[in-house]
């Protein structure tokens, strides 16, 4: 058996078990991260409250507080498919660029949390479900 196979599912209807599943969306969350980042890097904003680079600055806050923000819900108790969740991402991403002139730093900040917030509330689900898997049956070896 490899390290990656485990019969533990983490969302309804999904073909992945919780490792994969947990992969899978740390690779897909930092890689929309990454392209907001590029994105962000090629349409600057002209002015910003935020010290730094603006087109760092903000993104890099509102992914951070996205995943603490995804830690602090519970996201064992969504029962949705996986797909669902990015596609909701995608739209609240879209809907950031209408944050345009003083206000587009708040629009790619926004956009980059609800990256980390989905990314992060799928990720923490699958870990929470293999984690519960694994103590399960670490307790029933450990008794016999």
């Amino acid at each position: 058996m490899g390290i990656f196979s485990s019969p533990v599912k983490a969302a309804p209807g999904s073909d992945l078990n919780a490792k994969q599943e947990g992969l899978l969306w740390v690779v897909v969350t930092l890689g929309s991260f990454l392209l907001l980042l590029f994105l962000n890097f090629i349409f600057q904003p002209d002015t910003s409250s935020l010290p730094g680079p603006t087109w760092l600055t903000g993104p890099v806050i509102g992914f951070v507080v996205g995943i603490i923000a995804s830690l602090l819900v519970k996201p064992r108790s969504w029962q949705v498919q996986s797909w669902v969740v990015p596609g909701v991402v995608l739209v609240l991403v879209i809907l950031c660029e209408f944050f345009q002139g003083d206000a587009q730093w708040i629009g790619q900040t926004l956009a980059t949390f609800f990256v980390g917030f989905g990314g992060g509330a799928l990720f923490f689900r699958a870990a929470e479900k293999q984690h519960e898997y694994d103590v399960a049956h670490r307790d029933g070896r450990a008794q016999r």
